[in-house]
């Protein structure tokens, strides 16, 4: 069994496995499986759902169309000609993968990333094919009547040769260009904000402890608060807010379960999105009745303060004149629409409230024809503060 295809995935499965049990038995202090909390979490408890459902095929036509690209027409070509193994092994793992995982109500492209190398395989072996059946044989095919490739004893004649070389160099720049733009504009411009504004914390962070230290010698550990107003998960928090000489305590808005199952429960992040300025005023002034704050404390004014650009423009006069905070930087964080360009482009302008924000940095003009609009997360800080420009 150890020879065959399957043999191979399940020992370097299992093998994988013992290893990620022992390095969370070393971190977590205690032995866990965390997928299995995952299984219990998503299916069992059904709190997947909480966090958005679509339709059962919406693996099928959405979720392996996007993460195939380019790759979708070779991978669906090679699944509706495979017939031997071990290419029908490969197809047996993902069939079971996208149905089991069809059955969850919350689906995310994430999801099916598992499965994405053995969909490289298949298609991978489908371009391949494809190369090879160019006239690289006496009756020009490079199959036989059955559809399987013929023998490749058959020496090639010199223009057959640059003809299937020119086909793969072909095939690469094909591949190369229709991969980059999705590469470029999720890696520069989609939703990008939600790292660039944590290096732009980091370096604000740094510079203000730099100074302390250089001017003042205090070499103790400084102590930073930020608060995210925005959506859950709109931020890595933690993971991107490592500083020197200083500590920063992150608090972003809470959307736990027991919020989103419970009817009778508002969760910040809702409370929040409904009635931003009522939201500050309860979290940094007076707590509300019907809001989701922990233990209803009225919290100290951050040193640093993230929000959306549109919920800024309602909290910003709030944040101004009752928390002394002004607002250092906006930082484009993706593509919110798009429209044909206009010359008396103003109307919807930040300047009337972000003197600092311009109309080139709101809106990116293509060819004098479009008007790409970008949503931004804008930063507030203490006034006073050194990490005010």
């Amino acid at each position: 069994v150890l020879h065959t295809l399957f043999g191979v995935c399940v020992t370097y499965g299992l093998i994988g496995t013992i290893f990620g049990c022992c390095i969370d038995r070393w971190f977590y202090g205690f032995w866990a499986i965390p997928f299995l909390g995952n299984i219990h979490f998503n299916v069992l408890l059904g709190h997947g759902s909480l966090y958005g459902t679509h339709p059962f095929l919406w693996y099928a036509y959405a979720g392996i169309p996007a993460i195939c690209g380019i790759m979708l027409p070779f991978f669906l070509w090679e699944i509706s000609t495979i017939d031997t193994n071990p290419r029908l092994t490969l197809l047996g793992i993902i069939t079971p993968y996208i149905v089991l995982h069809s059955f969850s109500e919350h689906k995310e492209f994430r999801f099916l990333l598992p499965i994405l190398p053995i969909i490289c395989i298949l298609a991978g072996h489908a371009m391949s094919r494809l190369v090879q059946m160019i006239d690289l044989t006496p009756n020009g095919s490079g199959f036989d009547s059955s559809g399987s490739m013929k023998s490749m004893k058959y020496k090639a004649p010199p223009k057959s040769l640059i003809i299937n070389e020119n086909f793969q160099k072909f095939l690469l720049v094909v591949l190369l260009i229709s991969n980059y733009p999705h590469l470029l504009y999720l890696g520069l411009i989609h939703q990008r904000g939600a790292i660039a504004v944590n290096r732009y914390l980091v370096s604000a962070i740094d510079e203000e402890t730099r100074q302390s230290i250089e001017y003042n010698e205090n070499e103790n550990i400084q102590q930073y608060s930020i608060h995210y107003l925005m959506g859950c998960h709109s931020s890595p928090l933690y993971s991107h807010l490592h500083t020197l000489n200083a500590r920063a305590n992150a608090w972003h808005l809470g959307c736990p379960p027991d919020c989103r199952s419970s009817p009778d429960i508002v969760c910040e992040s809702d409370a929040f999105s409904s009635d931003p300025a009522g939201f500050v005023m309860s979290a940094y002034g007076i707590p509300g009745d019907d809001s989701c704050l922990e233990g209803e404390l009225v919290r100290e004014p951050p040193s640093l303060l993230v929000v959306m650009q549109d919920d800024a423009v309602v909290i910003e006069n709030l944040l101004s004149e009752k928390l002394k905070m002004d607002h250092i930087a906006s930082i484009r964080h993706t593509i919110k629409s798009l429209s044909w360009h206009s010359q008396n482009y103003g109307d919807v302008s930040k300047s009337d409230w972000c003197p600092t924000c311009n109309r080139d940095h709101d809106v990116f003009t293509l060819f004098s024809l479009i008007d790409f609009h970008f949503d931004h997360m804008e930063v507030f800080a203490k006034i006073g503060s050194s990490t005010e420009p």
